[in-house]
This record gives structure tokens, sequence and C-alpha cells, in this order.
């Protein structure tokens, strides 16, 4: 994580005035009027007992929770380490971006935060708005983490703190009135000073806190936050109601998403040390659940940070160290599966899945380098029918070829001259149910790993939170492939 933070830090840079965004939306009250009318509308908080009991599926972030802590306890430190810095790294990207306050060239997250080739090039040539902005994310989210690794729980004092870090490089922020943008002062590590209701693009208001309100609603919150049947609650609605609450509160003059989000990290990394994150292509589910959440319809926003959360944990579970005991079989919510696609539509999703594994496969392999006699070899598609165990009985069934015959299936081959031959075959799948989860995955012919995806995750075209789990599966297939080819390969040496 340093290398990234020293880099952005190492640029010419100052604290940033406030961005515009692209296509503001909310128009700040100022009316005298309107605005005692919208501070009187403000009802508090709903207390957390209002949470407990709500029709949550939380199967999926337990399986995902017992499958990260198996690899966890065989991965060394350091590679949990990095696994969870480049979780860190792509929250502290997208936070902003979800805010409006920059935009992201595609594959951008995942080439920094991974530390791909060429990431450093890409870094530079973003404007001076992220690079002055992200370091003080980065570091906000990191207190977050820090406050989860001790045993203090949450204070007033800490979110004020959390604000000031996170906000550190801002010295104004821009709001829209009736007459037009405005730029104030940024009272950063403090409440605000001023009303902050607004009126939204189709005319209605929406009321938070008033600046009396928010010194009463804040020790609320926090008292909340303290209370034992909070304590023992699912760390995902644990992270979704303390979310929610300061959005409701909206206790600072800007800055409050990012607030929340680097907040609600603390509950998962608390219960599993990896940050929540959500990246900026799923902001419109992200605050169409918020939205709804206004309105008594808590379990939708719970279930998108359950959803959020147990991905979190696969695909740092993914670049972890290679271990030998095989995945946890997945048991995930019931989300959007195959509905409303025909058995021919899925299919080609599942080409599509298989392509970007390819893709990957074939960008990795080409970055390693081999010892003479080791060779790689990446087919493209075939349509061959080889000698694979398939249980018919399994939720997916084969992607037949476009010409009706054959399996899709690409195929690597790892080979030492002159016995030694390892597969890496992998096989495209879809959903056999349009119920389903998951839309269609890619199947590791030689061991049964799948990378799985959403139809969500595929359409209308692969997300960022796709790209993060193909390249740590990928990662991981290679890694092991690789120890198991140098295991064999010593013992015929020894022969």
């Amino acid at each position: 994580m340093a290398e990234i933070s020293d880099a952005i830090n190492a640029m010419p840079g100052q604290a940033v005035e406030g961005p515009t965004p692209a296509k503001p939306v909310e128009v700040l009250v100022t009316d005298p009027k309107q605005t005692a009318a919208l501070d009187a509308e403000f009802k508090g908080i709903p207390a957390f007992t209002e949470w407990l009991g709500l029709s949550v599926d939380f199967e999926s972030w337990a399986a995902k929770l017992a499958e990260f802590e198996d690899r966890r306890a065989g991965s060394s430190k350091e590679s949990l380490g990095e696994a969870v810095a480049v979780a860190l790294r792509a929250a502290a990207i997208d936070t902003g971006a979800i805010e409006g306050l920059y935009s992201l060239p595609a594959n951008f997250t995942i080439t920094v935060a991974t530390r791909a080739p060429g990431w450093d090039a890409m870094l530079d040539s973003m404007p001076e708005t992220f690079k002055t902005l992200f370091p003080s994310q980065l570091r906000a989210y990191d207190l977050a983490m820090n406050l989860a690794r001790s045993p203090m729980g949450i204070t007033e004092a800490w979110v004020r703190d959390l604000h000031k870090e996170l906000c550190s490089s801002q010295r104004t922020y821009r709001v829209i009135t009736a007459v037009g943008p405005q730029e104030h002062e940024l009272p950063v590590g403090e409440y605000k000073h001023h009303p902050n209701h607004v009126r939204l693009s189709d005319g209605s208001f929406h009321a938070y806190a008033s600046v009396d309100a928010t010194r009463h609603e804040m020790p609320k919150l926090i008292e909340w936050l303290k209370d034992p049947r909070f304590l023992a609650a699912n760390a995902a609605i644990q992270a979704a109601y303390a979310h929610f609450c300061l959005v409701a509160i909206h206790p600072f003059a800007d800055g409050n998403g990012r607030v929340a989000r680097a907040l609600a990290s603390t509950y998962l990394c608390r219960a599993a040390g990896v940050p929540l994150v959500i990246f900026d292509d799923q902001k419109d589910e992200y605050f169409a659940a918020l939205h709804a959440a206004d309105f008594g319809l808590f379990a939708d926003f719970v279930s998108f940070i359950t959803v959020r959360s147990s991905d979190s944990l696969e695909f740092v579970s993914n670049l972890l160290g290679a271990s030998p005991r095989q995945q946890a079989e997945r048991l995930t919510a019931v989300l959007r599966g195959s509905g409303g696609l025909t058995p021919a539509e899925v299919d080609q999703q599942a080409i599509k899945l298989l392509d970007v594994v390819q893709a990957e496969l074939q960008r990795q392999l080409g970055q390693l380098s081999f010892p003479t006699g080791v060779n790689f070899q990446a087919s493209g598609r075939n349509y061959s029918q080889p000698n694979i165990v398939f249980n018919e009985s399994e939720r997916y069934r084969r992607v037949t070829s476009p010409t009706g015959q054959g399996d899709l299936i690409m195929g690597s081959l790892w080979s030492q001259s002159p016995h030694l031959i390892i597969n890496l075959n992998v096989l495209a799948l879809a959903a056999k149910a349009n119920t389903g989860t998951y839309l269609c995955a890619v199947k590791l012919i030689e061991s049964g790993r799948l990378v799985e995806a959403r139809q969500d995750e595929m359409l209308p075209l692969p997300t960022a939170a796709l790209q993060f789990k193909v390249r740590a599966w990928v990662e991981r297939i290679i890694a092991e492939a690789l120890s198991d080819f140098a295991t064999k390969a010593e013992q015929q040496l020894k022969q």
C-alpha cells in the first residue's frame, strides 16, 4: 500500500476546492421557511431494534466468511497483508468516484489496486483532484482498520477524526443553490454549522438532521452502536445500520457518504479483517437501496451491504496464497440469477465470461518467466468432447458450441520434456435454473474449482467487481498449477 501512497504524495498538489459533480441532482435549501419546515420533518434515526428480525439471507455471508477463515489459516502474514491492501486501495479509489468527485477510466481501479503493470503511468495521467483526494481517503480506511483491530469502540470524537482524515486535503465543497453553484468553506472534523437539507431533481425534498438535532442524534447513534443487541448482530447488518444512520443525520457539511462507507468498513474489518468495497459501477443499486431504506425498507439496504461484504471476502480470499483445501460450496442470497434471459442468451454470457478468463490467463502468464524446458501454450476455443467428469445434477449445464456440438473449452498446457504434463483447462458453464443466484461460471476441469458470475456482474458489460474476482481466481489457479508442476518435477528428477 505504501508504494501507491508514496507515489501520489510525491506528485505536486495542494488541497483542492470542491469539484463539480457531472450531473448535479441535489439543490441546497436556503429559504428560511423551507429550512424550518424540513428541520421539523426530520424524525430522528431508527432504533436498532427496528432492524432486528429483518428478512435477509446471511447464509452466503457465513459461507464466504468460513471460506476466508479457512484460506487465511493456511496463508502467510505477508500474503494476507497484500490481499487486504488491494481491497483497501480499491475501496479508497472508488469511494470518491461514487460521489462524483472524479471519474475513473476503464480498468483503473483494478490496475492501480493490484499494482498491475502500468499502474503508475495510469495514476500519473489522473487529474489533480484525484491525486489529492485519494491519499486522504486511503488513510481514512487505514484509520477504520486500526480501530477494528483495537478494543476501543466507536465514539463521536473518532467519527470526527475519521472525517478530518478523509477530508484533510479538501478546503471547500461545492453546493448547488437556486441561484447557482457556490463554494463553501469545509469545516474539517467538525459537525455542520448550517442546515444541509436538499431539493431533489424530481422536486421533492430530503430532510437531514438540523444543526441542533445533530448534537442529539450523533450521541444517540453512538449509544446504539454500543448496545449489546447491536454488538451481537451480524457484521453486515452492523455495517448497514451504522452507514444508514450516519447518512440520515448528515452530520458534516460534506463527505458524509465517504465517512459512512469507511465507518461501515470497521465492522467487516472487525469480523474478518477485510474492508467493505463498493465499486463506482454499483452506485445505482447502492443509492436505490439507500433510498428504499429512507422509506423504512431497511432489508433492501442490509441485503445490498451483505452481498457487497460477501464479494469483498471472496476476492480477498482468492488473492491469498494457494490452500490445500477445496473451496466450500458457495451459498449465496437469491438475487437476480438468469431471469429474463433465454438459454441461448445465458450461453452467450458464459462464453463472454470464458473470454474474460482466457484473456486474464494469457495476461498473467505472459508476465512470467519459465526456465528452459518449461513451455506454456494457451489455445483458443475448441469444441472437442474431452473425457470430463461432470455431475448433471449440479446447478450448471455445459455450454454448447455455436454449431450445437461439443463443449466450449479453453485449454492451457504446462509441460516439461520429456514426460511431465500438467493441464490447465477451463470449461464454460451456464446456469440451469432461472432463479439461481449465479448466471454462469467457468470451471477448472482438473480440480473442479469455479469462478461464478451473477447477471448484474455480466450485463451490460463485465463490472469492475467481476474483473477483480476473475483476476484473483486466475492468480490462484496459476499458483496452484505451478506448485503442482514444481512438486511433480522434483519427484521426477529424483527418479
